[in-house]
Protein backbone atom coordinates (compact mmCIF):
# COMPACT_ATOMS: atom_id res chain seq x y z
CA UNK A 1 0.00 0.00 0.00
CA UNK A 2 2.83 2.52 1.51
CA UNK A 3 4.28 1.96 -2.81
CA UNK A 4 0.94 2.67 -4.36
CA UNK A 5 1.12 5.93 -2.06
CA UNK A 6 4.62 6.67 -3.52
CA UNK A 7 3.56 6.24 -7.21
CA UNK A 8 0.37 8.58 -6.74
CA UNK A 9 2.57 11.12 -5.10
CA UNK A 10 5.17 11.42 -7.94
CA UNK A 11 2.20 11.44 -10.36
CA UNK A 12 0.70 14.80 -8.35
CA UNK A 13 4.00 16.36 -8.38
CA UNK A 14 4.78 15.67 -11.89
CA UNK A 15 1.54 17.19 -12.39
CA UNK A 16 2.10 20.32 -10.56
CA UNK A 17 5.54 20.96 -12.23
CA UNK A 18 3.87 20.45 -15.99
CA UNK A 19 1.32 23.03 -14.84
CA UNK A 20 3.79 25.06 -13.14
CA UNK A 21 6.02 25.36 -16.34
CA UNK A 22 2.98 25.90 -18.86
CA UNK A 23 1.71 28.88 -16.72
CA UNK A 24 5.07 29.96 -17.11
CA UNK A 25 5.28 29.33 -20.97
CA UNK A 26 1.31 31.42 -20.81
CA UNK A 27 3.06 34.44 -18.97
CA UNK A 28 6.10 34.74 -21.38
CA UNK A 29 3.93 34.94 -24.99
CA UNK A 30 3.67 38.09 -26.67
CA UNK A 31 1.13 38.19 -29.37
CA UNK A 32 3.01 38.56 -32.74
CA UNK A 33 2.53 42.13 -34.33
CA UNK A 34 0.78 42.51 -37.59
CA UNK A 35 3.32 43.90 -40.48
CA UNK A 36 1.56 47.12 -41.00
CA UNK A 37 2.16 48.28 -38.10
CA UNK A 38 -1.74 48.05 -36.65
CA UNK A 39 -1.88 46.45 -33.63
CA UNK A 40 -4.72 43.77 -32.81
CA UNK A 41 -6.57 45.54 -29.57
CA UNK A 42 -7.52 42.59 -27.06
CA UNK A 43 -11.33 41.35 -28.14
CA UNK A 44 -14.18 41.70 -25.79
CA UNK A 45 -16.78 39.01 -25.03
CA UNK A 46 -19.78 39.44 -26.23
CA UNK A 47 -22.69 38.51 -24.17
CA UNK A 48 -25.72 40.43 -26.40
CA UNK A 49 -26.39 39.56 -29.77
CA UNK A 50 -25.61 42.55 -32.41
CA UNK A 51 -29.14 44.51 -33.63
CA UNK A 52 -30.29 44.21 -36.52
CA UNK A 53 -29.12 46.30 -39.22
CA UNK A 54 -31.25 48.56 -41.86
CA UNK A 55 -29.26 47.93 -44.77
CA UNK A 56 -30.21 45.24 -46.94
CA UNK A 57 -26.85 42.56 -47.82
CA UNK A 58 -26.60 43.07 -51.16
CA UNK A 59 -28.16 45.86 -52.90
CA UNK A 60 -27.12 44.95 -56.58
CA UNK A 61 -30.19 44.91 -59.19
CA UNK A 62 -31.13 41.42 -59.88
CA UNK A 63 -30.27 40.83 -63.27
CA UNK A 64 -26.92 42.47 -62.90
CA UNK A 65 -23.57 40.64 -61.64
CA UNK A 66 -20.73 42.92 -61.15
CA UNK A 67 -18.07 40.41 -61.48
CA UNK A 68 -19.38 39.35 -64.54
CA UNK A 69 -17.33 41.06 -67.79
CA UNK A 70 -20.91 41.30 -69.88
CA UNK A 71 -24.33 41.97 -69.50
CA UNK A 72 -27.50 43.19 -72.01
CA UNK A 73 -29.09 46.23 -71.16
CA UNK A 74 -32.16 47.69 -72.71
CA UNK A 75 -31.69 51.42 -73.59
CA UNK A 76 -35.00 52.01 -75.02
CA UNK A 77 -35.74 49.52 -77.36
CA UNK A 78 -32.29 48.67 -78.82
CA UNK A 79 -30.65 45.89 -76.36
CA UNK A 80 -27.36 47.09 -76.11
CA UNK A 81 -24.43 44.38 -74.75
CA UNK A 82 -21.60 46.42 -72.30
CA UNK A 83 -18.52 45.32 -71.32
CA UNK A 84 -16.33 46.20 -68.32
CA UNK A 85 -13.24 44.91 -66.45
CA UNK A 86 -13.05 42.04 -64.82
CA UNK A 87 -12.83 42.44 -61.04
CA UNK A 88 -11.27 40.49 -58.60
CA UNK A 89 -14.25 39.14 -56.43
CA UNK A 90 -12.82 40.25 -52.96
CA UNK A 91 -12.88 37.61 -50.65
CA UNK A 92 -12.99 37.69 -46.82
CA UNK A 93 -10.94 35.34 -45.08
CA UNK A 94 -10.88 36.96 -41.17
CA UNK A 95 -12.27 39.22 -39.30
CA UNK A 96 -10.49 40.68 -35.90
CA UNK A 97 -13.62 42.31 -34.04
CA UNK A 98 -13.39 44.80 -30.89
CA UNK A 99 -15.25 47.83 -29.73
CA UNK A 100 -11.52 50.14 -30.10
CA UNK A 101 -10.63 48.91 -33.74
CA UNK A 102 -11.83 46.37 -36.26
CA UNK A 103 -9.79 44.69 -38.68
CA UNK A 104 -10.21 42.25 -41.71
CA UNK A 105 -8.20 40.55 -43.80
CA UNK A 106 -9.72 40.83 -47.12
CA UNK A 107 -7.53 39.08 -50.33
CA UNK A 108 -4.59 38.28 -48.30
CA UNK A 109 -4.71 42.67 -47.00
CA UNK A 110 -5.16 44.31 -43.84
CA UNK A 111 -7.45 46.65 -43.98
CA UNK A 112 -9.84 48.27 -41.01
CA UNK A 113 -12.80 50.72 -41.67
CA UNK A 114 -12.16 53.14 -44.06
CA UNK A 115 -9.36 51.92 -45.65
CA UNK A 116 -8.94 51.42 -49.64
CA UNK A 117 -7.78 48.08 -51.11
CA UNK A 118 -4.37 47.99 -52.60
CA UNK A 119 -5.80 48.01 -56.31
CA UNK A 120 -8.38 50.86 -55.46
CA UNK A 121 -11.45 48.72 -55.92
CA UNK A 122 -13.50 49.21 -52.80
CA UNK A 123 -13.32 51.02 -49.66
CA UNK A 124 -14.53 48.97 -46.12
CA UNK A 125 -17.50 50.70 -44.89
CA UNK A 126 -18.25 48.26 -41.86
CA UNK A 127 -16.39 45.90 -39.42
CA UNK A 128 -18.93 43.46 -37.45
CA UNK A 129 -17.94 40.23 -35.86
CA UNK A 130 -19.45 38.24 -38.50
CA UNK A 131 -19.31 40.21 -41.68
CA UNK A 132 -18.05 43.45 -43.59
CA UNK A 133 -19.46 45.69 -45.40
CA UNK A 134 -17.48 46.85 -48.62
CA UNK A 135 -18.55 49.60 -50.78
CA UNK A 136 -16.75 49.59 -54.58
CA UNK A 137 -15.15 53.02 -55.93
CA UNK A 138 -16.53 52.18 -59.46
CA UNK A 139 -20.25 52.41 -59.18
CA UNK A 140 -20.46 52.73 -55.61
CA UNK A 141 -22.26 49.61 -55.05
CA UNK A 142 -22.56 48.17 -51.12
CA UNK A 143 -21.80 44.52 -50.61
CA UNK A 144 -21.76 42.44 -47.68
CA UNK A 145 -19.01 39.83 -46.57
CA UNK A 146 -19.52 36.68 -44.72
CA UNK A 147 -16.91 34.44 -43.73
CA UNK A 148 -17.07 30.83 -45.79
CA UNK A 149 -18.92 33.13 -48.45
CA UNK A 150 -17.91 32.27 -52.08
Amino acid sequence: MKRIDNIIFVILILCFFICGFWMYQLSQYQPPQIASGKAIPRGKAVTTPEPLISQPLVDLPSDRNIFKSTWKEEEGSNVVEKTTTTLQKPILSTICWSDELSLAIINGEILAEGDEDSKSQFRVETITRDKVGIRFISGGKYVWLTLGAE
